[in-house]
């Protein structure tokens, strides 16, 4: 970005809370991480209770959700989660501990059960590999094979082929 063009608190500041509203709200109505994050900043400005509700709702809705993610909505989702435990962790920690630490042992659970969950259902096809001695149970065969190549290359300094 060429100097001068950065966008800086103190620039976002002199433009004034109205019309920084007037962005949150356009970029809310088309981003959903941006639109969580700030209900989540309106809930902690009302109390550290609706805060806590909020959370625990969207907490909720993530553990009730059985579809698998693909690759192209993982982003948003981990910005959600990251999010969500900035505003707990930044928010709520300092007004009510008890709440907050409860919360970040729900959440923690919330991964690990996700994790449990999987394994046990893929447990047949993750351990396939024990039906089958020849299949080896690492990839150092394969690394070995090209390794002569690797150092061929390193020696040389050069990508092509001999």
């Amino acid at each position: 970005m060429a100097r001068g063009k950065e966008i800086t608190a103190d620039k976002l500041e002199a433009l004034g809370a109205r019309r920084l509203a007037e962005l949150l709200a356009e970029l809310s109505a088309v981003d959903s991480v941006v639109c969580k994050a700030a209900k989540l900043a309106l809930a902690a400005g009302q109390s550290p209770t609706k805060l806590l509700a909020d959370i625990d709702k969207h907490i909720r809705t993530i553990a009730r959700s059985k579809t698998f993610i693909d690759w192209d909505r993982r982003k948003p989702l981990v910005q959600e989660l990251e999010n969500l435990w900035t505003t707990a962790t930044g928010t709520l920690v300092p007004v009510d501990g008890r709440a907050a630490a409860e919360w970040m042992v729900d959440f923690l659970n919330l991964s690990y059960d996700f994790c449990v969950v999987r394994l046990l259902a893929n447990k047949y096809e993750l351990l396939t590999v024990l039906n089958c001695p020849n299949v080896l149970l690492h990839t150092n065969g394969s690394k070995r094979d090209l390794r002569t190549q690797v150092i061929e290359r390193k020696i040389s300094s050069s990508t092509r082929s001999n």
